[in-house]
């Protein structure tokens, strides 16, 4: 018996697996909080950085809807304070393009397991058929559906480009919804909307091609760790000062990308991206 007991008597080792087989992981914010150790957090505001005219602000769709504060009636009005919101992140950051980026939820997927097993029970796949439906009392709720994400992106991009172009305020709105990406533009007094064919996106996770174009700065907001390892993985292949801001309230910081890409090197900013992977920190996002 003594001999037994050196052994584990489950199938996987604590250190794995839980009673139940689901798998052990950490908390992805570890990965972030790492890294930052060795390259502390740029002080000050985005706002703060120089005025430059090429720069832009890319969202993360999905981490807007998640933590808004749903006080509007109607899907109607929820859509159009939300592209004001989207473009008031855009002014405050003194950008003049602002890229509001989702993911999509394809039915057969690797992170499936993980999305059911975070998902709020009963949740209801709703329809949004008009401006003037009522947005429903339980957000997070709704929002834990990825059949109401995606029906709720396709309603916001049917809404904006009905919406009143002063919105806008002379800021250019991309939005990425499904497959495809649409550009929102003022002019001559109309709203503008153009389909962007080169940042079609057959794959599920926000597209790293928005930050492709050439621009001088690139700000990327998003509290989600998964974002600033692909932005890691994609600052290798441009030339643009690129800052990841995270956080709310009084936790809310800048990490520079490009300085840690300069700390760490070319070869560690490839492959965190496939640690994060192998240890299954990414099937974590939902």
């Amino acid at each position: 018996m003594e001999e037994v007991l050196k052994y584990s008597l489950r199938p996987f080792p604590s250190s794995l697996a839980t009673s139940e087989g689901d798998l052990v992981k950490t908390a992805k914010s570890k990965l972030l909080h790492k890294i930052e150790e060795d390259v502390p957090p740029v002080p000050g505001a985005c706002v703060d950085l120089p005025a430059v005219e090429n720069k832009a602000c890319i969202l993360d769709a999905m981490a807007v809807l998640q933590t808004l504060i749903v006080i509007q009636a109607t899907f109607g009005k929820l859509a159009t304070n939300l592209l004001t919101k989207v473009v008031n992140a855009a002014i405050f950051s003194k950008c003049k393009r602002v890229d509001f980026v989702g993911d999509r939820y394809p039915r057969q997927s690797i992170k499936n397991r993980e999305r059911v097993r975070r998902a709020m029970s009963g949740v209801q796949v709703i329809r949004i058929f008009s401006e003037q439906q009522n947005v429903p009392r339980q957000w997070k709720k709704f929002m834990s559906s990825g059949d109401n994400k995606e029906e709720l992106m396709k309603f916001i991009f049917s809404t904006w480009r009905k919406a009143d172009p002063q919105l806008l305020k002379g800021v250019e709105v991309f939005l990425a919804h499904e497959e495809i990406c649409h550009r929102f533009f003022y002019s001559n007094g109309e709203m503008m909307c153009s389909e962007i064919g080169e940042l079609y996106c057959d794959h599920e996770e926000a597209d790293t091609m928005h930050t492709s174009l050439e621009y001088r700065t690139i700000i990327i907001k998003s509290p989600d760790t998964d974002v600033l390892l692909i932005a890691l993985n994609a600052c290798v292949g441009t030339d643009a000062d690129i800052m990841f801001e995270t956080g709310v309230g009084t936790g809310g910081r800048n990490i520079s990308v490009t300085k840690i890409r300069h700390c760490l090197g070319d070869q560690w900013c490839c492959s965190l991206i496939d640690l994060h992977a192998i240890t299954d920190l990414l099937f974590c996002s939902i």
